[in-house]
């Protein structure tokens, strides 16, 4: 899928950027950029994309991705958000998604600050978040306060505050989880990112429809075959795979969201029979649809 790439300046005073992000909906906006990024989800649900990753946030969602990586927090349903929306649309009283959002550079600090004897735990923690790493609940309660402060804080305060909340996590990195899969590729040339963004945006806007392969290969401009070669070399999963990590996000929220039948999630979703619907939903959520409703509500 396209990534765009997103130009990071931090203000003279700063050596990196630290903000709290508060907007009615978090859009479809897949990008990439040369910073490190820290994320904290403070106020805000959907669907997360972290390279070839898909799977639902919600508050306290932490998540650290290293230089280049693409990434983008999708407010709401994936078709709702993908189209921009009239002020307030998600939300009838006005309340606001947030999350505090942390860039920096590796030489943020100097050439080879990270580099030294004292902070090899966080130089390690960088290196494996190429993939991207999202902390566990328990890791981002210890440092949510910290990081909430931040964005106010006078700006010696935030550079204090930023290597405690790194060495932080740094000695909790065992329990966070990798994303993006190795296989894969964020870099393209222009007119693949073009064509692969164009096949996503369409699943994304119409998941819950029935999707045809030639649909989806003319408008990549390409055949069905070379489409589906092309998807899994630059995107790590077929075709097939992506469509069904969409759909089971969106029948996830629905799941706790309300108390619609698990066939009518089913086929809200854009699955054909609920046998199919639970053999997909449980290869990649690990349980049936029932079992991670009841989880949930418990």
């Amino acid at each position: 899928m396209r990534s765009s790439f997103e130009k990071i300046t931090p203000t003279p005073d700063r050596s990196f950027r630290c903000f709290r992000r508060a907007d009615p909906a978090f859009g479809y906006d897949f990008h990439h950029h040369p910073a490190y990024e820290l994320t904290l989800i403070e106020d805000s649900q959907g669907q997360r994309f972290v390279g070839d990753h898909i799977d639902n946030y919600g508050p306290g969602d932490l998540v650290l991705m290293g230089p280049n990586l693409p990434h983008v927090w999708v407010s709401g349903s994936p078709a709702t958000a993908a189209s921009p929306a009239p002020d307030d649309a998600d939300d009838p009283d006005g309340a606001l998604h947030t999350a505090v959002v942390i860039q920096f550079e590796r030489d943020c600090f100097g050439a080879a600050f990270f580099d030294t004897p004292e902070l090899t735990q966080v130089a390690q923690m960088l290196d494996a978040s190429s993939a991207g790493l999202r902390f566990s609940a328990e890791t981002c309660a210890a440092v949510a306060g910290r990081m909430a402060s931040m964005p106010t804080s006078p700006p010696a305060r935030q550079m204090l505050t930023l290597l405690d909340v790194l060495e932080d996590l740094a000695r909790r990195v065992s329990d966070a989880e990798p994303l993006a899969g190795a296989g894969f590729t964020a870099t393209l040339d222009t007119s693949s990112q073009r064509r692969i963004d164009t096949v996503c945006q369409h699943i994304q806007q119409r998941y819950a429809e029935t999707l045809h392969q030639p649909e989806l290969a003319e408008l990549a401009g390409m055949n069905p075959s070379a489409l589906s070669r092309f998807f899994r070399r630059v995107t790590g999963r077929t075709l097939t795979d992506y469509i069904n990590a969409v759909r089971v996000g969106a029948a996830c929220r629905l799941l706790i969201e309300t108390d619609r039948p698990v066939l009518d999630v089913c086929f809200a979703c854009g699955f054909n029979n609920v046998s199919n619907f639970n053999r997909r939903f449980r290869r990649i959520k690990g349980v049936t649809p029932r079992a991670y409703r009841s989880r949930y509500r418990i």
